[in-house]
């Protein structure tokens, strides 16, 4: 076997355990979850009254859609991750945001290239508590989860199933692919 065949069966390996569009189920262990929980727990006691006033003023100001959306999406937290899963059991990130957009009755594609392609692209200035937010790696969206609002969004995590993460944060490891708005 040649040394580029061998290189683009390694590259393929690794954009196939990376990419959250993986048809193919591979559970990830529950323990890193109950770990991850608490320390969000722990993170989120001690956050700064001033944080949680920008949340709840967030709150009320959205839509109806828009807080069912977040309150049927904060319902998945904790739920495990594994590629191609598509319900509370098992989640990875695209099937986790087509069904919580199900539940206030959205259709949304399957993978979150498609969930890209389908949604309304928005400015990062302009988005909204329910708006997606796409990732990318190497040109190819590869990633989705929820904005909830205050820098803060919803996802499906390789090694933490469903969690809460700062945008900011996040997006300094990660490259953002756009905004998009599936809630019209």
């Amino acid at each position: 076997m040649s040394l580029h065949i061998k290189i683009l069966s390694f590259t393929f390996l690794i954009l196939f355990f990376t990419s959250c569009q993986s048809v193919t189920r591979f559970t990830a262990d529950k323990t890193p979850i109950k770990k991850m929980q608490s320390n969000y727990k722990n993170q989120k006691i001690n956050n700064s009254s001033n944080n949680k006033d920008n949340i709840k003023t967030t709150y009320l100001n959205m839509g109806d859609k828009q807080r069912k959306l977040l309150n049927e999406a904060d319902k998945w937290m904790g739920t495990r991750y594994c590629y191609g899963g598509e319900d509370e059991n098992c989640v990875d990130c695209s099937g986790f945001v087509q069904n919580v957009f199900a539940k206030v009755g959205v259709n949304l594609p399957r993978t979150a290239q498609l969930q890209y392609n389908y949604t309304l692209r928005v400015q990062r200035n302009e988005i909204e508590p329910g708006d997606l937010i796409f990732f990318e790696k190497h040109g190819t969206v590869n990633h989705v989860g929820i904005y909830l609002g205050n820098s803060e969004f919803i996802h499906a995590s390789t090694t933490g199933g469903v969690v809460h993460d700062n945008l900011d944060r996040y997006s300094t490891f990660h490259e953002i692919a756009g905004y998009g708005r599936a809630l019209r």
